[in-house]
């Protein structure tokens, strides 16, 4: 074994490890010590064996020219250790971390070059960030998952020229009745509640693509002084192909026919329920939908004879789309029971977006239309107050009617300038034995100006009016103006 096999042993494709550190200056020390032992040792026996003496001399110039050929083998070891090391330049860097390989599983090379131990390493290919495999993803190191991560900042402000109770958006319920100590109040209130981050991920399966979303608001409790509004989870579901299962859009829902504007109309229904639902295209024009949902709805009336709900929420949709636009005729089933009866209700929603390019390319026109009974609560701010039917002394279920809807025009001025101008309405058959104070129906106008200067930034300011009536016959009205800044990621 040579010299450099002695001293250096491999442990990898690009790791070595270098026993001791190469020190020239000992190793002519040690020669050194040798000679003049060689010499001490001949002197006393110099004068009874002059023949010696040559024989002397002869070794000493061997052992010359042997520490002359080890300082000459010591070069050149010195330079080939030089030279394997920058040989990985441009594989290898500094690692900064200090940590060893299991830290951060990259290579190291150990040298015992004078200056001491030094670790260098690379970044493995796994561990480097690539696009995914949809718009806007990146690969997932140690997965052949695809992630996106998306969101808005959103920053809303309103001034109430006359309360309409609840600040953050539109609310029926709360809108003050003529009369009341709210009646006419001018109120100032702004807010980043609706900020919102959420998480796409997809992958492919044998079954079809995988996909979950996850996603947070902060309109959770918080106070004037802290702002310290908690997380409220909006979505969380997940599925292969055509099923998924979680907290998600209810079926009954059509998102896509909600107009723009930072107050919902009052008869738009908005609900995320927990489910597990199957969708399917059959082909470019029409989708299906099957669904079984979180019931969630709540009865007034004797409280004695309230009773939980036992059968989930069936919802489906078929949705016809074509380029002037789309369709969606949605359904809803559910069941309304009290200790001791129980009735089978639920009601349709036709919807959809048209297309109208006479007026400009993209303006379009949004509307939706809801009949039926017992789902009051499928509107986000008429949830668990009992609107859904009232329970009678003997037990019996009566569930309230429902009719409402909503039509939106959207103008584009320019293709960063755009306004929408909506109208809504919604009217309840209260069962007999609802409550004087329980809402009966409201109607809501607004118009807005939006404007998106840069792809990711939208600003805009809209004005509405509403009104409510209650049972009793008492009403109420008020409106708003509102600004919203927000910018997407």
């Amino acid at each position: 074994m040579d010299t450099l096999s002695r001293r250096l042993t491999r442990r990898g494709p690009t790791r070595y490890t270098a026993r001791r550190p190469i020190r020239p200056h000992s190793s002519i020390t040690a020669l050194t010590i040798l000679v003049v032992t060689q010499v001490i040792w001949a002197v006393p026996h110099a004068a009874a064996q002059d023949s010696d003496i040559e024989a002397l001399k002869a070794q000493i110039d061997a052992l010359a020219d042997l520490v002359a050929a080890q300082a000459e083998e010591i070069g050149r070891l010195k330079t080939l250790v030089q030279s394997d090391a920058q040989d990985q330049d441009g594989l290898i860097q500094l690692d900064p971390r200090g940590s060893d390989e299991s830290a951060g599983n990259a290579p190291i090379i150990e040298t015992g070059i004078d200056a001491g131990r030094y670790e260098v390493g690379r970044v493995p290919d796994d561990a480097i960030v690539t696009a995914g495999d949809f718009e806007g993803s990146i690969s997932m190191p140690g997965s052949t998952a695809s992630m996106r991560i998306g969101g808005y900042v959103q920053a809303d402000m309103g001034y109430d020229f006359d309360s309409l109770g609840f600040s953050d958006s539109l609310n029926l319920r709360t809108i003050p009745l003529d009369g009341s100590a709210s009646d006419g109040r001018e109120v100032f209130r702004s807010h980043a509640r609706y900020t919102r981050l959420n998480f796409d991920i997809r992958d492919q399966t044998a079954w079809g693509e995988f996909r979950s979303f996850l996603e947070v608001a902060f309109f959770g409790s918080g106070n004037d002084t802290t702002n310290n509004y908690t997380p409220v989870l909006r979505h969380a579901a997940a599925g292969v192909g055509d099923v998924y299962v979680g907290q998600y859009w209810s079926q009954f829902v059509d998102i896509a026919a909600s107009p723009e504007g930072p107050n919902n109309p009052l008869a738009v229904p908005i609900v995320r329920n927990p489910g597990i639902r199957w969708r399917t295209d059959l082909n470019d024009s029409w989708r299906i939908a099957l669904g079984l949902e979180d019931p969630a709805g709540d009865l007034s009336g004797d409280s004695a004879q309230l009773a939980s709900d036992s059968m989930p929420n069936v919802t489906g949709y078929v949705q016809y789309t074509q380029p002037w636009g789309r369709v969606r005729l949605a359904g809803l089933g559910l069941q309304l029971e009290s200790t001791t009866d129980s009735v089978f209700t639920g009601g349709v929603n036709l919807s959809g977006r048209i297309n109208l390019p006479v007026f400009g390319e993209k303006n379009n026109l949004a509307f939706a239309a809801q009949a039926g009974e017992g789902f009051a609560h499928y509107y986000a701010t008429l949830a668990n107050v009992g609107l859904e039917g009232v329970v009678a002394e003997d037990g019996s279920v009566e569930a309230t009617g429902v009719l409402a809807g909503h039509l939106s025009y959207q103008h584009w001025w320019t293709d960063a300038l755009r306004s929408t101008f909506k109208i809504s309405a919604v009217e309840f058959d209260s069962p007999t034995g609802s409550s004087e104070t329980a809402t009966d129906g409201g109607s809501s106008v607004a118009f807005n100006l939006f404007w998106t200067p840069v792809k990711n930034g939208t600003f805009g300011i809209e004005y509405v009016y509403a009104d409510r009536e209650v049972v009793s016959g008492l009403t109420g009205e008020g409106s708003r103006l509102s600004a919203q800044a927000r910018f997407d990621f």
